[in-house]
């Protein structure tokens, strides 16, 4: 089988860069011309299409339609819906800058920030943030807002997105 290419994608689907939707340019025995290409993947929450029988994210046939390579790292959705396939919305990542932005909690996090959880030892917040698969601590405080603003200072060092928990967390609370 041969790599998929650019002109191959456009000979098949049209992009609409303001919905993020790829459009069918022609019938076959499964799609239909004018449709909108992809389906929603449940487990994943992407979408994906089929073409030239192998299924690919559609975010990333997105990036091939446009920039005519599909990426070695991830495509990040920057506003965080996974189905919002805008050509705004996404951008090319290394898979450890993507995966900063997340605002996925642990099961166990009881503080409701990423990177804050409570010592029971030291009877205080324990602020912690990653970077290169590396845990850095940023130390123990008994104040859990002084806490998540060293987490937040943290996150702005590194480069981490602003609409993260402890940024989430700050805002609401109008500690910025």
């Amino acid at each position: 089988m041969s790599k998929l290419t650019q002109d191959r994608i456009k000979e098949l689907v049209w992009y609409n860069l303001t919905t993020g939707n790829l459009i069918w340019l022609n019938n076959s025995c499964r799609t239909k011309k004018n449709e909108i290409a992809g389906s929603l993947n449940k487990l994943t929450g992407y979408m994906q299409i089929g073409v030239d029988c192998k299924l690919y994210q559609l975010h990333r046939i997105i990036w091939l339609y446009m920039e005519g390579y599909l990426p070695e790292n991830d495509i990040d959705h920057i506003n965080g819906v996974k189905d919002d396939n805008r050509w705004v919305n996404l951008r090319h990542l290394s898979h450890q800058c993507n995966s900063r932005n997340r605002n996925n909690l642990n099961r166990n996090n009881i503080s409701g920030v990423t990177g804050v959880s409570w010592h029971r030892v030291s009877k205080s917040w324990h602020v912690q943030i990653s970077s290169n698969r590396k845990s850095n601590c940023l130390g123990y405080y008994k104040d859990f807002d002084k806490a998540v603003k060293v987490r937040y200072r943290a996150e702005i060092d590194y480069n981490y997105k602003n609409f993260s928990s402890a940024y989430s967390y700050l805002s609401k609370n109008e500690l910025l």
